[in-house]
């Protein structure tokens, strides 16, 4: 009973913890779950994501995620320069020799307000509403019960009383974002952002009692820049904070990119870089645009506590993204180059 209610009480540090909330290297792919107000904020009028994350490998079971999104900006009647932004995001994730799942679909919506000035400046307002469930194998685990004479036997069972395989929860989250550019060419553009989850401090544990554990609530704060030297280099920053409870995770970094362009759009362009999560990992980049369709790779290399037992080896993640324009052309209107 007492490795068991370890077994238990590590699964619930872990959802408490820093990582409770799955999270990508390359985390302003994936707006939704960074803050609700950064989705649609980009030349393209659409978006479509697929991404895969593996992690821990070395240390038994990886961790694997899995993640789709869809995202549309759509002009306002009443108006020719503001939009509004409808995102879909689902994921799932799976973690552990217990196989820890977490599962959910974050409906989204965004507001995209411009404050007609000369900068092409918008303050945007997004809001998220999540159904979330997860859940666990207790037939993958093993119990004192189950060794006779030194060997594991399934059939005779955990010998205890086991809480919920499975729970779920409504999560709702919220943010505000502005964007704008510098300088009369208006070659450097900028996103400032502040994000919110779990406003309603949900449910988060397989006891039955209420009480047992609450997710605490998590805000992110962002900045996200891209400076193009001319038409063919230009250097992108990213960074981000994120505080829930006692705990904090704070990341930054960039890439420099080359492209080529023809006939006056861009056909391909390239770009390498890195990012540091700060006392966790060093994590290199590479994203390859062709026309509509962008590949991208990144690696967690640990520097963490745990490097000894990783040897540094991290996660790998892959990310595909597609993207282009309802009318198959731009609108000039809008100014955001991400």
């Amino acid at each position: 009973m007492k490795r068991f209610s370890l077994l238990i009480a590590m699964m619930c540090w872990a959802m408490m913890g820093a990582a409770q909330d799955i999270h990508f290297s390359q985390y302003w792919e994936t707006g939704v779950l960074r803050n609700p107000a950064t989705t649609g904020i980009q030349q393209e009028e659409f978006k479509a994501l697929g991404a895969y994350r593996s992690q821990w490998s070395s240390m038994g079971k990886p961790y694997q995620t899995m993640a789709f999104s869809a995202q549309g900006r759509f002009g306002l009647r009443h108006s020719e320069t503001d939009y509004l932004t409808l995102s879909l995001l689902f994921f799932s994730d799976k973690a552990g020799d217990a196989a820890l799942k977490t599962t959910s679909i974050y409906p989204c919506i965004n507001y995209n307000k411009h404050l007609s000035d000369p900068h092409n400046s918008y303050l945007s307002a997004g809001f998220t509403a999540g159904y979330v469930q997860r859940s666990f194998d207790a037939n993958a685990l093993t119990f004192d019960n189950m060794y006779q004479n030194g060997q594991v036997e399934p059939g005779l069972g955990a010998g205890e009383t086991l809480p919920l395989a499975k729970l779920n929860y409504w999560d709702l989250g919220a943010g505000v974002s502005f964007n704008s550019s510098i300088g009369s060419s208006e070659r450097i553009h900028y996103i400032i952002g502040l994000g919110g989850y779990h406003f309603t401090r949900p449910k988060s544990s397989f006891y039955e009692r209420g009480d047992a554990l609450n997710l605490a609530m998590r805000f992110n704060a962002s900045f996200d820049l891209n400076y193009e030297f001319n038409d063919v280099w230009s250097v992108q920053l990213y960074s981000n904070l994120a505080l829930q409870g006692a705990y904090k995770e704070a990341m930054l970094g960039g890439m420099i990119q080359w492209a080529h362009f023809s006939e006056g759009s861009q056909n391909f362009s390239i770009a390498t870089g890195a990012q540091n999560r700060f006392g966790d990992a060093i994590i290199p980049m590479l994203r390859v645009d062709m026309r509509q369709v962008g590949l991208s790779l990144a690696y967690d290399i640990n520097t963490s506590a745990l490097k000894a037992a990783t040897r540094m080896r991290g996660g790998l993640e892959l990310m595909a993204v597609f993207k282009g324009f309802f009318h198959g052309e731009p609108n000039s209107g809008y100014a955001p180059k991400f």
